[in-house]
């Protein structure tokens, strides 16, 4: 054998060697070609799924915690057309003196009485195939409270939507679907309970 032979010789059995040693062999060097986006997203949250009898299929205890501003673990099914989500009141800050209006303070005082009554919770019902009736059932029903005039309208949430007085409800009809959010212990009811029904909206057929 000639001294270039050998000399080649050596050089491929070193580079044999160095692919071995570095897990280059064929299952190593198909694991380190992986991308990061094959690796199984365990942490990934997965989307909101609207089940027809699944109340709680509506909105994530995630998404309801973010909007609310407090912890929220767990959604409860009441019955086929109502969910509930728990919470622990979040410490509300004063506001500076003289700077909080009638109206804020009147709807303060009433959902801090309703939360003495009992844990405070979101609930949230939906009225699958008589939506426009149940909502207009339920503005009648105000009248026991002060007349329709309690009521305000909304726009840009589905095909009709009304805020209760004091921000104690939301309710609000797309298609055949009726939905009514109970506001009653949830503090800044109206900015709240819009960004919640617009995201449920968004989800209904």
């Amino acid at each position: 054998m000639t001294t270039a032979a050998r000399r080649r010789l050596v050089v491929a059995a070193a580079a044999a060697a160095a692919l071995w040693g570095c897990g280059g062999g064929d299952d190593g060097g198909r694991a380190a070609a992986a991308a990061p986006g094959d690796a199984p997203q365990a942490g990934r949250v997965q989307p909101a799924v609207l089940k027809r009898g699944n109340p709680c299929s509506v909105l994530r205890p995630d998404e309801v915690g973010q909007i609310l501003g407090v912890a929220i673990t767990m959604r409860e099914i009441v019955d086929e057309s109502t969910c509930s989500f728990p919470f622990d009141p979040a410490p509300q800050a004063q506001p500076p003196r003289g700077a909080e209006s009638p109206d804020a303070g009147a709807e303060a005082a009433a959902k801090a009485f309703a939360a003495a009554a009992g844990p405070p919770q979101l609930t949230i019902t939906l009225h699958w195939d008589d939506g426009p009736t149940a909502i207009t059932a339920t503005r009648m029903a105000s009248k026991l409270f002060g007349g329709d005039a309690g009521f305000e309208k909304l726009s840009g949430i589905g095909d009709e939507a009304w805020l209760g007085p004091l921000a104690s409800t939301l309710v609000f009809s797309k298609g055949k679907v009726g939905v009514e959010i109970d506001l009653r212990t949830v503090p800044d009811g109206r900015e709240k309970g819009i960004r919640l029904a617009k995201l449920i909206a968004s989800r209904l057929p």
